[in-house]
């Protein structure tokens, strides 16, 4: 009998299997972590900033230029992609914490069951669709599960020049 071995998506054994198997995953591991630069140093194409995210010194520029060539709607081949193959596995930490905020953000989003499609009317109400609704508010009515929208339009005069 096989056995079968469960992993995470955000551990750097993962990644580092990815990275090393899939040229798509190459390129957005690139352009993830020059997203991680901060715009002064994007458009400079150097790191100004010590602040542990980007691309290093030694990387900025080739870094800059891949994500660059890539966001234009290109692919990366040959040497160019075994140069970002690479350099993508020395920001195996950076990629590991975007792997985990992009997996935090899935739990939280699934967590958000229920969405309401459409916003009704102003003075219209609608039902709460949650059992256990855990938000107070001045026009939730605690014992029919529905509140009210409230008509802001009079307030707005308050702002008008």
């Amino acid at each position: 009998m096989n056995k079968v071995t469960s992993v995470r998506k955000d551990e750097p054994g993962y990644i580092g299997w990815l990275l090393a198997t899939n040229n798509l995953a190459v390129e957005r591991a690139i352009v993830a972590i020059y997203k991680r630069q901060t715009l002064d140093e994007q458009n400079s194409e150097t790191t100004i900033h010590t602040n542990g995210v980007g691309f290093s010194g030694a990387d900025v520029r080739n870094g800059t230029y891949y994500a660059k060539w890539i966001l234009s709607g290109k692919r990366l081949n040959g040497k160019f992609l075994d140069k970002a193959r690479v350099m993508a596995h020395k920001y195996m930490k950076q990629l590991v914490a975007i792997a985990h905020e992009n997996e935090e953000r899935k739990a939280i989003m699934a967590m958000s069951i229920r969405v309401i499609p459409t916003l009704p009317e102003r003075g219209e109400g609608f039902e709460i669709m949650d059992d256990n609704p855990s938000f107070s508010s001045d026009y939730f009515e605690p014992d029919s599960g529905s509140f009210e929208i409230p008509d802001l339009m009079n307030g707005l005069a308050l702002w008008e020049i």
